[in-house]
């Protein structure tokens, strides 16, 4: 699993530019004889046996943070935007655009507006020839294991992505669940809402990540009351935490301040639905060098097979 979740932070996929990660989760996916559906929001719904008998629904985000080229100066320098919530400074950093082209952050600015990159690029017309207006770019560090951590950028996306694909494609899916690889997640949950809106399940998880500070590295998985994303199902809540406890597997419930500048998803579907997220700790969140403990790795892993497999007792509650 480790190449795959280097294969996907590595990734340039911007919120609103995440059609090359979903060209490659259907191509990882095309032994599975699932059924695939694409709506118009660009989310990749994957199910058993259609959505007719779906009654979960697991929202998997594609995107992440990022920045768009909005002017190359007559040096060849670029000026950036933000898309979504990204580091308030990121000077020094080192930047890669959806083209592969690494550049460096000017060491001097402490916002986005001042903050030139530099490409290597001698003139405009030099940087021109490389990137476009519009281009995206995300942080860059490649995912490197050191000891029982990852650390890289995106892990907070890729990690979560490749635990559910390695899921799909060794023990299949339940005809029950249907998975949602949605799309611009990281600027208030568009293609979530679009998605939910089609699948219309009785309930919905959203798997993601959650700041360490909130679930420490070590604690396991973290079951998420409220967070920017997502105010969730005490009662499902209750349900996991259960499941976690029964089978002996390490979860923590938690509950953060955070607020986000984009709305929280309060229902999603045709009636609305029960939500709840299921969250991994990540250190340094949305940073360039973010860290995953491999042990919650595989208590997540434990957790998102069992709701997969539709194994988790919601019924009860």
């Amino acid at each position: 699993m480790i190449e795959s979740i280097k294969k996907h932070s590595a990734l340039v996929c911007v919120s609103g530019r995440e059609e090359k990660r979903l060209l490659a989760i259907e191509k990882e996916l095309s032994d599975c004889k699932l059924s695939t559906v694409r709506d118009g929001f660009g989310n990749l719904i994957v199910s058993k046996n259609g959505l007719a008998a779906v009654d979960t629904a697991v929202i998997v985000p594609v995107d992440t943070e990022g920045f768009y080229v909005n002017c190359i100066e007559s040096d060849g320098r670029l000026r950036i935007g933000a898309v979504g919530e990204v580091p308030k400074d990121i000077s020094s950093q080192t930047l890669i655009t959806e083209n592969g082209i690494v550049g460096k952050v000017s060491d001097n600015a402490k916002k986005i507006i001042d903050c030139t990159v530099d490409i290597g690029a001698k003139s405009n017309r030099e940087a021109e020839a490389a990137v476009n207006i519009g281009d995206t770019l995300s942080l860059y560090n490649p995912v490197y294991l050191s000891e029982s951590t990852l650390n890289g950028a995106h892990l907070s996306t890729g990690v979560m992505l490749a635990l559910v694909l390695d899921i799909i494609k060794t023990q299949g899916i339940s005809r029950r669940v249907c998975v949602i690889f949605a799309t611009q997640c990281s600027v208030g949950m568009r293609g979530a809402r679009c998605a939910g809106y089609l699948a219309d399940a009785k309930r919905t998880v959203l798997l993601g990540a959650i700041d360490a500070k909130h679930a420490p590295l070590g604690s396991g998985v973290a079951i998420v009351i409220k967070d920017a994303d997502i105010i969730s199902d005490v009662l499902m809540a209750r349900a996991v935490e259960d499941f976690a406890n029964e089978q002996r597997i390490d979860a923590s419930v938690a509950v953060t301040g955070e607020a986000s500048a984009f709305q929280n998803i309060l229902s999603i579907g045709r009636h609305g639905t029960r939500l709840l997220k299921i969250a991994l700790p990540v250190d340094n969140i949305r940073g360039q060098n973010e860290s995953v403990n491999t042990g919650d790795l595989t208590e997540c892993e434990r957790i998102v097979g069992a709701l997969l497999a539709d194994k988790i007792p919601f019924e009860r509650i």
